[in-house]
């Protein structure tokens, strides 16, 4: 890639006196070693001119910053933030005034429209951008989050950047080298507080000594900026330090790192109440920081801790802290809320992502016998799919048989058919693997004939191909193969004109049942890398794009994308258990000294 090429546009007014040059100059003005360029101790000069009495010298030294553009942009930051509002003004004003290409040539799409977009973007269409970068497949984002870092204004954004990046995973040489490679050409002498993060980090890996004295003070300065500010965006930054902390081992061990981390847990719990209580305390409950949530919870507002989920949030601290009838007691006034079908499906819901799974199973059973309605048919589907997804199939097969049969005696003709057979074909497929837990092989006549009732439920063609071990099923599955693909092409857009979400899904599918049996595994990661251009950041997306990086023997490839969509959906168990068969295949290429073989391809 080639080194990013800054263009400083000095454009507009001054701030007070317009295009006047100014009439005087002060013979104390520091003069630069160099037509746009100035030592640090220059600039700081300058920028105290800002707020000098003599109006000629505040304007001599606005011009001159002016030409310094980028080369003065960090003391600019600071001094925007400072307490004299002259010189705060000023810097303002002149931080506007400094304009950056943020796209480089080279960048790949959809990226370069991201960062083309980038400078007239809104604060929170830049905050999704960066959170785009940072979950973009092969470490495409880092080189741009390394920018933003470097030459974003707001350092809020910029630390968000650099946290993001920081986190971003390194389970090989190759990306460990990428992040290398990218921190120094972009950041090299970079002294911005998310800098010394990324560059701390490289050294870090390099050395295989986390500094942990470094990391404390880390955690100890990001705190403090949360309690100043009070700002929902330092929260959240320190709460991607923590994490990051906390996964580093080595870092996670060391006693000054862990007693940092507690204290910034107790900063939060005392003050993050007033912004964001209720993302706080769930945070905190992810994270199994009990301590952090008792000082949080008398701080909460009495409406919020009489939610439901916030009562069963609750619950499951007192349990684990072996508080067991403060517990039932909790639970008892939650199943006492009045609740209609929609809150309580979504409430069973966000206690699945919490990963409260049985208390997320009891919401729901609650929910299918809740009496008649004609949404009965989803709450059922996303019981079974909750129960499929800890791979208790038999149940989640029940639960859809019992919904079928309230649907048949709500919802009469055409509509019911069509529902009902969505259903029908879960409920064989479910079976069948039921059986495979049972005898070790699925019932291939359950899934053919869930296969034959809806030809896209794609892991039953999955598990018949994966099952055929006699050459007339072989033939079999590969023909339904070959018909569902066929159906996905005919939905696939002859021609975006606009990177719409909903046009994902038919790549995203075919990619997902050609990595997991036979075809064309080229195509089926460029297929998945499609889908993931039209909807950035898509947990189930990265899933399916690891998959076809693991068909191509690309294992740290597949970790990294695995990796990425389990930090966005924590709660799939499926996610959790492909992750694990990504990391066990690249520990064993590692070990493996034979040539590498090319992957199948089967056209």
């Amino acid at each position: 890639m080639r080194r990013l090429c800054l263009v400083v546009v000095l454009s507009g007014l001054s701030l007070l006196a317009g295009d006047l040059a100014p009439l005087a100059r002060s013979q104390s003005s520091p003069k630069p070693s160099s037509p746009g360029k100035a030592s640090a101790e220059e600039i700081r000069a300058l920028i105290q001119q800002l707020g000098a009495e003599d109006y000629f010298v505040r304007q001599e030294a606005q011009e001159r910053l002016r030409g310094l553009g980028v080369a003065a942009l960090d003391q600019l930051v600071e001094a925007a933030e400072q307490a004299d509002l002259e010189v705060a003004a000023r810097a303002r004003f002149l931080l506007r005034k400094i304009r950056i290409q943020w796209h480089d040539p080279q960048d790949p799409e959809p990226i370069a429209s991201w960062m083309n977009s980038y400078a007239e973007a809104s604060v929170s269409r830049r905050m999704e951008i960066i959170r785009h970068l940072a979950f973009h497949y092969e470490g495409q984002g880092l080189a741009p989050l390394c920018r933003i870092v470097r030459f974003e204004a707001d350092r809020g954004l910029a630390s968000l950047a650099g946290v993001l990046a920081l986190r971003y995973p390194c389970p090989g040489p190759k990306y460990r080298r990428l992040l290398a490679q990218t921190v120094e050409k972009n950041l090299n002498g970079c002294q911005r507080v998310a800098a010394l993060w990324l560059q701390q980090a490289v050294r870090d890996r390099e050395s295989g000594k986390p500094d942990g004295r470094f990391w404390a003070q880390a955690l100890r300065q990001q705190a403090h900026r949360f309690q100043a500010s009070h700002s929902l965006l330092e929260m959240e930054i320190l709460q991607q330090l923590l994490e990051y902390c906390w996964s580093v081992p080595q870092l996670a061990r060391q006693g000054e790192v862990a007693q940092a981390a507690e204290a910034a847990v107790q900063v939060m719990a005392r003050h993050g109440h007033e912004s964001a209580g209720k993302s706080l305390a769930l945070w905190l409950l992810r994270n199994r920081q009990w301590q952090g949530w008792v000082q949080l919870w008398p701080r909460l507002s009495d409406s919020v801790r009489q939610e439901p989920l916030m009562l069963y949030a609750a619950a499951a601290v007192h349990q684990h802290r072996g508080e067991t009838r403060q517990a039932q007691q909790l639970l008892l006034q939650v199943r006492q809320y009045p609740m209609n079908l929609s809150q309580r499906v979504q409430l069973a819901e966000r206690l699945r992502r919490e990963k409260l799974y049985d208390w997320a199973i009891a919401e729901y059973g609650r929910a299918l016998g809740s009496g008649p309605d004609g949404r009965i048919g989803i709450v059922g589907l996303y019981y079974g799919v909750l129960l499929a997804d800890l791979q208790r199939y038999e149940k989640a097969a029940q639960v859809v048989q019992k919904t079928i049969q309230l649907l048949q005696a709500q919802l009469p003709g055409a509509r019911g058919d069509a529902i009902i057979n969505d259903l029908r074909a879960k409920q064989w497929f479910w079976e069948a693997l039921a059986q495979q837990q049972k005898k070790g092989r699925p019932d291939t006549q359950l899934l053919v004939k869930a296969i034959q009732l809806d030809l896209q439920e794609l892991d039953a063609i999955i598990a018949l191909y994966r099952a055929a071990d006699q050459p007339q099923e072989k033939r079999q599955a590969v023909q339904f193969i070959r018909q569902s693909l066929s159906q996905l092409e005919q939905a696939l857009p002859r021609r975006i004109v606009r990177p719409l979400p909903n046009l994902a899904t038919p790549f995203n599918q075919w990619a997902w049942l050609v990595s997991n049996t036979e075809g064309d595994y080229h195509k089926a990661l460029k297929y998945s890398q499609q889908s993931l251009h039209l909807k950035p950041a898509e947990a189930s997306y990265l899933d399916t794009l690891g998959r076809c990086y693991y068909a191509l023997g690309r294992y740290e490839d597949a970790v990294v994308a695995q990796r990425l969509a389990v930090r966005l959906e924590p709660h799939f168990q499926q996610m959790h258990r492909q992750l694990q068969l990504f990391e066990q295949a690249l520990a064993r290429s590692r070990s493996d000294t034979s040539p590498k073989k090319a992957a199948p391809q089967t056209k």
